[in-house]
């Protein structure tokens, strides 16, 4: 999964139109017509109604609960439902609450202006480091971020910086992931700080492997 090392410029607009489709939208227009993937969907049902969504939170079937979501940008424009709830444009949904961080677990959200400045700053010197492009919108970054929080919680080997994509026309694209074709991206670092791999569209085994290649390289 690692990316490679030149795009071809014809080859990545149709990577990134592909991506919008598999997405519900266009890549530019996401952040407008969709909305964030909020923990409001997780519920507490232990079934799923016919929407294939917790019973208890499916807006279709409590549409009182419809305030609740488009209050916290969590509503899909095009469909009319909650974006954490729309299969149409998300096949691969979860509705597994997001783990809570524990303190002690070494996990920053950097900001577009720290980002901007360099990623050196971010690598955390004696650990294998993380540094996660995802957005909101995007159900394999939640997926992913899942898996990821589990295991920050339990290494504190590891730290894990995550910066925020909004849409394909920002300087973080156009910075750091103009070869990659899909979200999440991940960069993995050693404890060293050298760079040891990356991949775009990541799974948690792609980074996983990631994250032992790192460990190993000392």
């Amino acid at each position: 999964m690692a990316m490679k090392e030149k795009a071809y410029p014809i080859l990545l607009s149709l990577g990134l139109a592909l991506f919008a489709v598999a997405c519900g939208g266009s890549s530019a227009s996401r952040s407008a017509d969709h909305g964030t993937l909020s923990n409001l969907s997780s519920g507490t049902s232990a079934y799923l109604c016919e929407h294939d969504v917790p019973g208890d939170v499916c807006t279709r079937c409590n549409p009182e609960l419809e305030a609740d979501f488009r209050a916290v940008n969590d509503w899909c424009g095009p469909h009319g439902i909650p974006e954490s709830q729309c299969h149409r444009c998300h096949p691969n949904l979860t509705f597994e609450p997001m783990p809570e961080l524990e303190a002690e677990a070494d996990w920053q959200d950097v900001s577009h202006e720290d980002a901007l400045r360099g990623l050196d700053a971010v690598i955390v010197e004696g650990r294998v480091t993380v540094v996660e492009f995802a957005a909101a919108w995007c159900v394999a970054c939640r997926n992913l971020e899942l898996r990821l929080r589990e295991h920050v919680n339990s290494d504190p080997t590891l730290a894990v910086r995550r910066i925020a994509v909004e849409h394909w026309n920002g300087e973080i694209v156009d910075t750091y992931l103009s070869q990659a074709t899909a979200l999440p991206v991940v960069f993995v670092y050693d404890a060293d700080g050298r760079r040891v791999g990356d991949a775009d569209s990541a799974t948690w085994q792609d980074l996983q492997r990631l994250i032992e290649r790192a460990g190993d390289s000392r």
